[in-house]
Order: C-alpha cells, then structure tokens, then sequence
C-alpha cells in the first residue's frame, strides 16, 4: 500500500465534500440532497475499507470506512424513521463498528480493547432512544437508578455470604 493512497483518499472526501456542500447550499440537489450525501459518505468508507482489504495489516481502516458507511445509512433512515430513532442508530452503528474490530482480533492483531468502545457507543445509543422516546423520561431515571442500587446491594449480600 503506497504511503500516498492515504492522504490522496482524505483529500478527494474533503474535495467531494466541498462539492456537494456548495450544490446542497445554492439549492441545486433539491430533494436528493440525502442521497447525494449518503452516497458520498458510502463511497469514502467503501475507500477506506478497500484500504484494510488491500493490506490486513491496516486495520485501523476499519475505523473510519465503518463511519462514515454509518453515516451514508442515516441520512437515508432518516426519510422514513423519526428523528429520535435515527439519532441513536448511529452510536449503535459505530459501535459495531468497533465490535467487527474485536472479531478480528488474533494474535497479530492485538484489538481485544475495542470491545470497550463498542460496548459503550451501543449503551449510549439504546440510551438515547429511550431518553428521546419517554414523554417524561426524568420520571423513570430515578425509580431505575433506586431499583438498580438495591439490586446490586442484594447481589452483593449473597455474593459476601457465598464466600465465607
């Protein structure tokens, strides 16, 4: 993989991007304003997947092409999901982004730390959606937080006497 394919990558995104916010702001994509974006944001991961393909090694290529692959998919869930569901698809997105990491971990390919970002984009999206799907959401928040506490005071009772 030659050491300019890279940055020649970064710089034709950043060109294309240029280009599609000029027409998206003199009003000339119209209605295929999310569909221009999402294949450009698509064609930029499909590059920089081909990068990790190209070289196994570059796995950290997987990074960036998965995200920006997540946001080509948004904008067009966005034409037939609310806003609020679409918000945390894309935290749950990259979150398995970072859980395909993980499943290439191996010995060469020390990944197993990417478990931890997947696991946290994927909480905070399943947050997201149900704080911005519950009217009131305050009103679960705290009986959650008081139940959850007495449960693990409980879990910690019979975990102390299983060990004595």
């Amino acid at each position: 993989m030659g050491k300019t394919l890279v940055p020649l990558i970064v710089a034709l995104l950043l060109i294309g991007s240029g280009i599609i916010f000029l027409l998206y702001n003199l009003g000339l994509l119209g209605d295929w304003g999310p569909w221009v974006w999402s294949a450009g944001f698509m064609v930029g991961g499909l590059a920089f997947l081909g990068v990790f393909v190209a070289d196994r090694q570059q796995w950290w290529a997987i990074i960036p092409g998965g995200v920006l692959i997540v946001m080509g998919i948004i904008p067009l869930l966005e034409l037939f999901l609310p806003d609020s569901v679409t918000g945390s698809l894309f935290f749950v997105g990259v979150g398995l982004v970072f859980a395909v990491l993980y499943l290439l971990r191996g010995p060469d390919r020390p990944l197993g730390w990417a478990i931890w970002p997947a696991l946290g984009c994927c909480a905070f999206g399943l947050f997201v959606l149900v704080v911005s799907n519950i009217e009131n959401w305050a009103a679960f928040i705290t009986p959650a937080v008081l139940i959850g506490l007495g449960l693990f005071i409980i879990w910690q009772a019979i975990r102390g006497e299983r060990r004595r």
